[in-house]
């Protein structure tokens, strides 16, 4: 299983840490769409818990396809 907080820095150089929980979501959320499933079904659940236990996938997604507008309502110092 990933860490539960990720460490991420802002562009101003900032350390700050986010939910793995919360990038798993954001990325099963995009798969619901293009996969047409809805969010909160257990295909989704699939999708979050499948991150959860990829720390690739976490990082990867974090890095590739995540704004850092998008993420700082969720991230904590």
């Amino acid at each position: 299983m990933v860490k539960k907080y990720i460490q991420i820095k802002s562009p101003e150089g900032d350390v700050f840490y986010i939910s793995a929980r919360i990038i798993a979501e954001h990325r099963a959320n995009y798969y619901s769409t293009i996969d047409g499933y809805e969010i909160g079904s257990n295909e989704w659940q699939n999708e979050v818990n499948y991150a959860l236990n990829s720390e690739y996938e976490i990082e990867d997604w974090l890095n590739e396809n995540i704004s850092w507008e998008e993420i700082k309502p969720y991230i904590k110092k």
